[in-house]
Parts: C-alpha cells; structure tokens; sequence
C-alpha cells in the first residue's frame, strides 16, 4: 500500500489504516493481477485517487474523488458492504 500526497490524521487515522489496508487485500485477492492498492493524489489536477495496479506496475483500474474525507468514505463504505455480503 502506498499513499502519496495526504495523511491520516486525528484520533482515527489508525481505523482508516487499517481501512484502506483492507480494502487493498480485498482487491488483491478478488483480481489476481492487482498487486498494490496506491492511494493519494496521481496527476496535476489536484484530485486524490485510488489506482490499482498490476504486477507490470501499470495501473489497472484508478477512481477519482475531490476530498480525502470522499476517498476515506468510499473504502469505508466499500469496506461494510462486503462485510454485510452486499458484495
């Protein structure tokens, strides 16, 4: 797991670790080719993504989002749904 361009911060940025490390297993076992998760932010438009990337070191799948506070609640939301089964 990398994060690039923004910290974890506050009293919970132990949970969104442990969140986002999750989330990065989850993508790695469920997509054999996946080997990291990168988080943070990946070109000059200033937004914060979440990139998957291959063993090739190529990114395989990359999702924009405009906050950390959107990032952090995707992987969260992602995160209870596979939990509750919904994935």
């Amino acid at each position: 797991m990398i994060i690039k361009s923004f910290k974890l911060t506050g009293c919970d940025k132990t949970y969104y670790h442990a969140q986002l490390i999750k989330f990065e297993q989850h993508m790695i076992k469920n997509y054999p080719d996946i080997v990291r998760a990168e988080y943070g932010k990946q070109d000059n438009r200033g937004s914060l993504s979440i990139s998957l990337v291959d063993d090739n070191g190529a990114i395989h799948k990359q999702r924009h989002f405009k906050t950390k506070d959107e990032l952090l609640g995707f992987v969260i939301g992602y995160n209870l749904a596979k939990r509750d089964g919904h994935l």
